[in-house]
């Protein structure tokens, strides 16, 4: 699973958003995820609706991050 996050976050700095949403979307639906990676999903989704200037979805992924165990 490190190499799809690592994945993902590259999408993100490259600036492509809607792949790394799709790559996070996949991670998403991975089964048996620790709260630490469900935490980093949150994060990473949070940076993708940011650069898509989409905050209510931003938002959305914040809060989850936030709820996380791993705060």
């Amino acid at each position: 699973m490190g190499a799809q996050f690592k994945d993902a976050q590259n999408l993100v700095t490259q600036k492509n958003f809607k792949g790394a949403l799709a790559k996070l979307d996949e991670l998403k639906a991975a089964p048996g995820k620790t709260a630490y990676e469900n935490f980093l999903i949150a994060e990473l989704t949070s940076a993708a609706y940011l650069g898509m200037q989409d905050y209510g979805n931003a938002a959305k992924a914040m809060e989850a991050a936030a709820e996380s165990s791993e705060v």
